[in-house]
C-alpha cells in the first residue's frame, strides 16, 4: 500500500486582562505505514509548539 501522512497547525489567542496578543502555533504531525495488505505495521508522531 504505502505511507499516510496527516498534519495540522494551530491557534492564536487574545488576552483582555493585559490587551496582549498571543500567538503561538502547534502542529502534529503523524507517519503512518502500511504492509502490503493494508494493515498498520508501524507508526509514529512528532509534535512542536512555536
Amino acid at each position: 500500500m504505502g505511507d499516510g501522512l496527516v498534519g495540522g497547525a494551530g491557534s492564536a489567542g487574545y488576552n483582555s486582562g493585559s490587551g496582549a496578543v498571543n500567538n503561538s502555533q502547534k502542529t502534529l504531525t503523524v507517519i503512518i505505514k502500511f504492509d502490503n495488505r493494508g494493515k498498520v505495521r508501524d507508526f509514529a508522531y512528532h509534535t512542536s509548539r512555536f
